[in-house]
């Protein structure tokens, strides 16, 4: 495949250097990395459905580098160091799915910045939500998801003089990396529901080293409203 000569000091690609399957042009291309004929395939068209955080390789693409003559492609670890550097600096238009028209490079940069905006904002809403819940926990329970499924199912089960439970799921979590300990990490899991109203943080540490020291200092501080306790003798608020 001719994709045109080039030089990759430019921040542009060569005329043909555009996807097989949907024509988009102007930005990262991969290729099939055990095959000899070069079909080169934008992200979207590769498999990619989100950002591909710290890997240049999409299932079994690999990315697409011709050499500066424009016939001839390099192998994934023969790529010169100038050749790594202008596959970087394109742009990475994986929001923008297949069947879409062709589109140039400034159109694929306006894409990719709106898709990370909207990401960045999402995350950081996640991530407000959740901030909030953990200061407003009333109560902390170590107890793993197979313990906090059984709590629920425990204090919903109808019985004489019990009252009625509002409990509800809520679908954040999140995981921390409190701290470590002779190099080794501590982390923590939370997840959350609200019962009576009030916000309940069920914690357990899914790290292979524990440190129940650090580990109930770092709850006494992110949730300073809340109180203690672990599965075998949690009680709702409210009750």
């Amino acid at each position: 495949m001719d994709v045109g000569a080039f030089s990759y000091d430019l921040n542009t690609a060569p005329p043909g250097y555009r996807c097989g399957k949907c024509d988009l042009r102007g930005v990262k291309l991969w290729r099939e990395s055990h095959s000899s004929r070069v079909d080169l395939r934008c992200a979207a068209c590769a498999g990619a459905t989100d950002d591909l955080a710290d890997s240049d390789q999409i299932g079994g693409h690999v990315p697409a580098v011709p050499d500066e003559d424009g016939e001839s492609w390099w192998g994934y670890t023969s790529v010169p160091q100038a050749g790594c550097e202008w596959w970087a600096r394109l742009p990475c238009a994986v929001a923008v799915r297949p069947g879409r028209k062709s589109m140039a490079a400034a159109e694929a940069r306006a894409a990719d910045a709106k898709f990370a905006a909207a990401k960045a904002k999402r995350r950081a809403d996640e991530q407000a939500t959740i901030d909030d819940m953990i200061a407003s926990t009333v109560v902390a329970v170590e107890a793993t998801s197979y313990e906090s499924m059984a709590l629920w199912r425990e204090w919903n089960e109808p019985r004489d003089r019990r009252p009625k439970m509002q409990w509800g799921h809520i679908s954040l979590g999140a995981w921390f990396q409190i701290g470590k300990f002779h190099d080794a990490p501590v982390c923590v899991s939370l997840s959350f529901a609200r019962v009576n109203g009030s916000i309940v943080a069920f914690w357990e540490c899914t790290s292979i080293v524990a440190h129940s020291e650090m580990i109930e200092a770092w709850i006494a501080e992110q949730m300073p409203k809340a109180e203690k306790t672990n599965a075998m003798n949690f009680h709702p608020p409210g009750t």
